[in-house]
């Protein structure tokens, strides 16, 4: 559907009379300028559910969205396979304290580990439970960060395959989960 299309979507959403609560725009192309016509419409919109699966939306387009969270209804935010990189994580991150985001998909998005830094910095005073980072460049002092956040978190549901997290991110890891609500933990393919 392209910018076009999700400008058309985004007009429709911000309308009193919209009843649409999930909205999947997944692989359409909108770029940063179709995140931030569907970001204007979020606040107007009664969307908690939005997926926007692998758009080539990138930072700009992320923050923006970040933006929108905490005026909007969104408990269930998908950014995954996107370029968002570290920029647009921390642009997440420093709103979801204030949002109503509880599922959080950033997985394959480039964040490292700066991204997951802020991510987790963010978690003790969020509401999120399940958090996807998979495929994400995350190394040891990422998944340290993550550990470190867990205890003080809401997280139950936590994935973090497919990253660069060896022993010493998995010991950390190990060690915070009997003090977190972590029920839900996938550690494949990190050569662990």
């Amino acid at each position: 559907i392209g910018v076009v299309g999700a400008e058309a979507i985004a007009e429709a959403l911000a309308l009193p009379q919209s009843k649409v609560s999930n909205l999947n725009l997944s692989v359409n192309e909108i770029g940063d300028a179709g995140a931030k016509a569907i970001a204007d419409a979020l606040p107007q919109s009664k969307v908690s559910n939005l997926n926007l699966f692998d758009n080539n939306i990138g930072p700009e387009g992320a923050a923006a969205i970040a933006a929108a969270l905490p005026k909007s209804e969104v408990t269930n935010l998908d950014l995954s396979v996107n370029e968002i990189d570290a920029l647009g994580a921390a642009a997440i991150a420093a709103e979801l304290p204030q949002s109503k985001v509880t599922n959080l998909d950033l997985s394959d998005n480039g964040i490292g580990y700066t991204g997951a830094k802020t991510i987790a910095a963010a978690l003790p005073q969020s509401k999120v439970a399940h958090l996807d980072l998979h495929k994400n460049l995350i190394d040891e002092k990422g998944a340290e960060a993550i550990a470190a956040a867990l205890p003080k978190s809401k997280v139950t549901n936590l994935i973090l395959q497919r990253n660069t997290i060896f022993d010493k991110g998995a010991k950390a890891i190990a060690a915070a989960l009997p003090e977190s609500e972590v029920t839900d933990l996938h550690l494949g393919f990190n050569s662990i």
